[in-house]
């Protein structure tokens, strides 16, 4: 455990430029899919290491750039998530882990409606993507009403998802993003969360000393239901420009809506502030706040109020070349 937290510690103080740029939400989703280059700009195959509070996962994306940047080329992405299905707390506290990784990739291709091509005047620029992503789990789970032996037990979970990507880059700094596609999934992040303890209790005569051993682990109770979704997103996006210190603040707001068979969609609406970088005119988003507003028109029926129903995480991106 000291081996992981020395790990992420030197992550987040290390800082290097010429990184992809890319914004997730607090579910650790991707608003677009990056823009790798540009004709004139010299960027080669690279990586980039992504941390995101929000699901608490640790991220790695390979891009693959093309060997001549032409007005119109095509390049594909490679990434590979992780991340406790309990969260991180439970690892810290007691050693639990049980693993989620996200296996995914696209296929981009520049230039879709513009016609003007290579003249360096034109204030428009478009690209789409073909992503997929491969989800698999094992999921921690707790039922009261059976056998003490049997309560807690472990699903394993496997879902697939695939859909389309389109961006417009208009000025160079304001990006409009629209995303759809279908996936399989779960619910376990909605059902309760339960911290368990085992308690054995020895006695010893000699001393006259009991001794308790306590195992603690953390579930979720409830009907862990596995369905088809077809997931929406819209987001704008105002990129930075560099000041004299090469530091800048942009911003994305976005639009999540979830449509499935067995419920109502629900719609994130969210905000993400971010301080990035910028040098050969590719921006790094280093540190990002996320504000979301969960299940924004309240379809499951909470009445809870939505100042409740914020939460806010932290996204950062690094890039290894």
């Amino acid at each position: 455990m000291k081996e992981l937290l020395l790990f992420i510690f030197l992550i987040m103080i290390i800082q290097t430029a010429n990184a992809q740029f890319v914004l997730e939400t607090k579910n650790g989703e991707a608003l677009f899919s990056p823009l790798i280059a540009l004709p004139g700009n010299d960027l080669r195959n690279s990586g980039l290491l992504k941390l995101n509070t929000g699901d608490q996962s640790i991220g790695f994306d390979f891009f693959k750039a093309p060997k001549k940047i032409e007005p119109k080329y095509s390049f594909w992405t490679l990434g590979l998530k992780a991340k406790p299905s309990e969260g991180f707390a439970s690892v810290i506290k007691s050693g639990q882990f049980s693993p989620n990784v996200v296996i995914g990739g696209a296929v981009c291709q520049m230039k879709i409606f513009d016609r003007e091509l290579t003249k360096p005047e034109n204030r428009f620029i478009d690209w789409g993507a073909l992503f997929f992503n491969i989800t698999t789990s094992r999921l921690p789970l707790y039922k009261s009403d059976t056998s003490f032996k049997n309560q807690i037990y472990t699903k394993n979970f496997s879902g697939f998802s695939f859909g389309v990507n389109y961006n417009a880059l208009i000025s160079s700094k304001y990006l409009l993003s629209f995303k759809i596609g279908s996936t399989r999934r779960n619910n376990y992040d909605d059902l309760s969360s339960l911290e368990i303890s085992d308690i054995k209790t020895s006695f010893d005569s000699t001393s006259n000393t009991t001794r308790q051993v306590i195992r603690t682990r953390v579930a979720k109770q409830g009907i862990l239901k596995e369905f088809d979704a077809y997931p929406i997103s819209i987001a704008f996006s105002k990129f930075p420009k560099q000041d004299s210190l090469g530091l800048s603040i942009g911003y994305s707001l976005y639009l999540n809506t979830l449509a499935s068979n067995i419920e109502s969609p629900k719609t994130d609406i969210g905000c993400i502030l971010y301080l990035s970088t910028n040098k050969q005119g590719v921006g790094t988003p280093n540190l990002g706040v996320n504000f979301q507003f969960n299940d924004f028109f309240d379809v499951a029926g909470l009445n809870n109020g939505l100042l409740k129903r914020v939460s806010i995480g932290l996204i950062s991106n690094f890039s290894i070349r």
